[in-house]
């Protein structure tokens, strides 16, 4: 079994990438010439 610490790491890993898909998603949709801006 994987150690707690790793548990963690890779579940703050797959939220963080939610966390960026979502707020992509709510630029993309309200606005969608500030992710072109942002990057």
């Amino acid at each position: 079994m994987a150690s707690p610490t790793q548990v963690a790491r890779s579940l703050l890993e797959v939220v963080g990438y939610l966390l960026m898909l979502l707020l992509v998603l709510i630029f993309f949709t309200g606005q969608g010439t500030f992710i072109y801006e942002g990057f």
